[in-house]
């Protein structure tokens, strides 16, 4: 470099603007919360200690209470037997900012400790859970058992004589009956399906008696017709049917 480019940087650097002071770094600031976190099972419940790491604005209280949601947040579904996988999922929580503050929280240690009564607690709403679901299963099983005994078993009054011949052997004279076919055309009417004008008039009728729920009946096939339904008016028994109809 020749001594006039020399004298251009030195220039150059004379004239520019003098830096600014250099900026001071935040403040930090910790605080610390020894709390009971909720889990799954109630009554056994987490215990916690956490130092949270912050900057910008003083705010112990709203620092505290960014830390006891966090907690609750991680907790609420989890149980005891999980602590580890609790105190990882704390300690690998993301900076965050404190609403309308500047307040940020950098960075969280945490430690969860579990008591044996817990442990206990949660492995018996476990048990208690687990038996509580398989009586459920059965109880499914059952009626899937019924229901295809009447929807495919006795619909069909044969499939019907040899099912019963085969649980009872020793009752054939039961077999020639016409039961079979009654439960059959039972299972029909069973199957149909409901029909509301029907059941709002069932319904009313069964807190009547004597002559005003003879009048009911007699003003029925009017009231069915009125709503299109013939096929109902026309069940109707005809002595009941008013002479002007």
């Amino acid at each position: 470099m020749t001594l006039r480019e020399r004298f251009r940087e030195w220039l150059r650097a004379f004239l520019a603007e003098p830096a600014g002071p250099a900026e001071e770094p935040p403040e930090v600031w910790q605080e610390w919360l020894t709390d009971v976190a909720p889990t799954a099972v109630r009554g056994a419940d987490f215990g916690v200690e956490l130092c949270a790491t912050y900057t910008g604005e003083w705010n112990p209280a709203a620092v505290r209470t960014a830390l006891r949601d966090l907690v609750v947040q991680c907790t609420a579904d989890r149980l005891v037997t999980e602590d580890a996988a609790v105190q990882d999922l704390l300690n690998s929580a993301r900076s965050r900012q404190l609403p309308d503050s500047s307040t940020v929280i950098t960075s969280i240690e945490a430690v969860v400790r579990v008591s044996a009564s817990a442990v206990a607690r949660t492995e018996e709403h476990q048990r208690l859970a687990a038996a509580r679901a398989a009586r459920e299963y059965e109880r499914a099983e059952q009626v899937e058992d019924l229901r295809f005994l009447w929807t495919e078993i006795f619909s069909k009054p044969e499939l019907a004589r040899m099912y019963w011949h085969r649980r009872h052997p020793d009752r054939l004279q039961e077999l020639g009956g016409e039961v079979f076919e009654v439960i059959a055309g039972r299972r029909t009417d069973a199957c149909a399906p409901p029909d509301p004008l029907v059941d709002a008039v069932a319904e009313f009728l069964r807190g009547l008696d004597g002559p005003e729920r003879a009048q009911l009946i007699s003003t029925l096939p009017v009231i069915f017709q009125g709503y299109g339904r013939e096929d109902l008016a026309a069940a109707v028994p005809t002595q009941h049917a008013p002479d002007d109809l």
